[in-house]
């Protein structure tokens, strides 16, 4: 019998130290491009400039069990060659956001409009955009946009 519990405690000690996190490191690196080490100080309300993208809008509104998403995106003109949006509807789930529904939408044009209308469930949804926009110089860059939350 005392034979069982050594062992026993042995498994034990063994599955602790096991399960325990292990120390990693990662080698710095420098960065890909010259970036200046002075900090800024980004005053309130301000957005990050893009070459080809001047705005992107998520809006998510629920009436009647029905919702309603809208993305709106608006491209600084003549830059553009293609946007692959992809549209997230998102329902909280306790303290995190899963995703309930999605759509993914190409276009070529410098302005892009996105909406669809389901039937939702309660709870509380967002509506979560990324754009890929491909300029007409081959660049590219990725835009995002978050919804407020809506209670349904």
């Amino acid at each position: 019998m005392t034979g069982k519990r050594i062992l026993c405690a042995v498994l034990c000690c063994v599955m602790l130290i096991a399960g325990l996190p292990m120390a990693s490191y990662a080698e710095e690196s420098a960065p890909a491009a010259s970036v200046s080490e002075e900090t800024f100080a980004v005053p309130d309300g301000a957005s990050p400039y893009y070459i080809y993208t001047n705005t992107l809008t998520a809006s998510l509104s629920i009436s009647d069990g029905k919702t309603t998403c809208t993305a709106v995106l608006s491209g600084h003109s003549g830059t553009i060659k293609t946007v692959m949006m992809r549209v997230y509807l998102e329902k909280k789930t306790l303290w995190w956001w899963n995703e309930a529904d999605s759509w993914t939408q190409l276009y070529t044009d410098d302005y892009c409009y996105f909406s669809r209308q389901i039937a939702a469930g309660s709870g509380t949804y967002r509506l979560h955009v990324v754009a890929t926009v491909t300029g007409t110089d081959g660049g590219s860059e990725e835009v995002s946009a978050y919804s407020s939350e809506v209670k349904a």
